[in-house]
């Protein structure tokens, strides 16, 4: 499958302190992106703002590419998505974590 364009793409995950192998998204700390001047980790807030301001410019570089989103949970705290697919498993858990 083709992307839908150019824009930064999701490599790799640093989960929370005590967290490493744990499949829940709001632990993820920051996401190491490409596609942009400045290729490194962000912070999953930084990440937050730009998806909401600029949806669809970050996609998670797994086939298929699933467009990262902003979301909150029940107590207003904002982290990061993907789109899963039929297993339910978010695409941004599956790739390699540091």
């Amino acid at each position: 499958m083709k992307r839908k364009n150019s824009g930064m793409l999701v490599k790799k995950i640093k989960m929370k302190p005590g967290c490493l192998h744990s499949n829940s998204l709001s632990d993820i700390q920051e996401i190491f992106l490409t596609g942009c001047l400045d290729e490194r980790f962000y912070f999953s807030g930084t990440i937050c703002g730009i998806v909401k301001t600029n949806p669809g410019s970050v996609q998670v570089d797994i086939e298929s590419f699933p467009d990262v989103m902003a979301v909150s949970d029940a107590n207003g705290r904002e982290y990061i998505c993907s789109q899963p697919d039929d297993s339910g498993v978010d695409f941004l858990l599956r790739l390699p974590r540091e």
